[in-house]
């Protein structure tokens, strides 16, 4: 039977530079009998998020229906390939869900494909770490670090043993999960994604791999976004996406021209690590013995060594200097988003803060 190969992130997991690999590559790849739709990719210049959307029913994205049928056309007409590769973090939500497993399986199916889902596992600090700068980055997060992680911890989302375990006793879909460690990242996850489509070194080696993208930004960086979120709130303003992330964009190119982006955001303490640890360890164990029968101190022996160093930056605490410098980034983002004339400035009561 035909195999889709679903790349389902997780979240912060590289997903951006592998999805750069796939669309860049998508003409290589169709040579190698892996065939990329283009099906709401908008001409491959984005992964299949709307796809996604349109799966779980986020009308709230504004999403286009009928993206599947679109993708069945385009199978149709393209002879159904006999491998296809279709990517979006947006996939892995919800997947425990039993009903939710059988109406992948059945979407796929009606176009005549069997599921070979494929994700990196990512240990929970460094994940919860890279979520909250990814959340607050985009003004979408008002927490403090220690809230966030009090909510992160009650999530299914870093549970694998309950977001992710049920997927591998599901019959009828096949997995590849990897684990995001610091021997695939020095190997190159690029070639390792690959490898899970089944090619050799030889067509490895003939790929275009581009340089990371989506990386997190730096301590004040992060400190300005959130700030600008927290005064959101307390204001009562809600910003839809599009200012959201010209503004983001703004702080983020400013960081980058004073310096603040050069390392990057680290704001797990050892307290917070340990916590960490302690709540997802049985289940961590349960998912590593299964899935890769290794323990999962085994598989991530290396990675709890070197820990990056706590760099939260506080402006309460900052020299005069430096406090003078990121009240000026503050106040001229904060200037784009409560001044903007026309559709996108709009207020109301709901919080802009959003974990998922």
């Amino acid at each position: 039977m035909p195999v889709c190969h679903l790349h389902i992130g997780l979240h912060k997991s590289a997903s951006s530079s592998l999805q750069r690999l796939m669309l860049t590559n998508q003409a290589q790849l169709a040579r190698l009998g892996i065939y990329v739709p283009e099906t709401c990719t908008n001409g491959y210049r984005r992964a299949h998020h709307a796809l996604a959307w349109e799966f779980h029913d986020k009308k709230s994205r504004g999403v286009r229906p009928g993206g599947f049928a679109d993708l069945q056309a385009e199978l149709a007409a393209c002879g159904t390939p006999e491998r296809i590769l279709v990517s979006s973090e947006a996939f892995e939500s919800n997947l425990c869900a039993r009903a939710r497993l059988e109406r992948l399986r059945g979407t796929f199916a009606a176009m005549g494909y069997r599921v070979r889902l494929a994700a990196y596992i990512r240990p929970q600090a460094g994940y919860i770490n890279s979520r909250y700068a990814q959340l607050t980055k985009m003004l979408a997060n008002a927490l403090d670090m220690d809230a966030f992680i009090a909510t992160a911890l009650k999530r299914t989302r870093f549970d694998y043993e309950k977001s992710l375990l049920p997927v591998v006793h599901f019959e009828g879909i096949d997995t590849a999960f990897r684990p995001f460690n610091r021997q695939t990242l020095s190997g190159g996850i690029a070639g390792d994604f690959l490898s899970t489509l089944e090619l050799d070194a030889d067509a490895i080696d003939t790929m275009q791999v581009a340089s990371d993208r989506n990386v997190s930004p730096g301590p004040r960086t992060i400190a300005a976004c959130l700030a600008l979120s927290r005064r959101l709130v307390e204001q009562g303003i809600a910003v839809p996406m599009p200012l959201r992330k010209k503004a983001s964009r703004m702080v983020r190119e400013l960081g980058d021209l004073l310096g603040w982006n050069q390392t990057s955001f680290s704001g797990i303490t050892s307290v917070h690590a340990q916590a960490i640890r302690d709540r997802f360890a049985a289940g961590n164990e349960a998912f590593a013995t299964t899935v890769w029968q290794r323990s999962w101190e085994n598989v991530y022996e290396q990675d709890g060594c070197t820990a990056p160093a706590l760099n939260v930056f506080d402006p309460d605490t900052a020299s005069r200097e430096d406090r003078s410098e990121f009240d000026e980034v503050l106040e001229t983002a904060w200037h784009l988003l409560n001044h903007h004339e026309g559709p996108f400035r709009r207020r109301s009561r709901k919080s802009t803060t959003n974990q998922e």
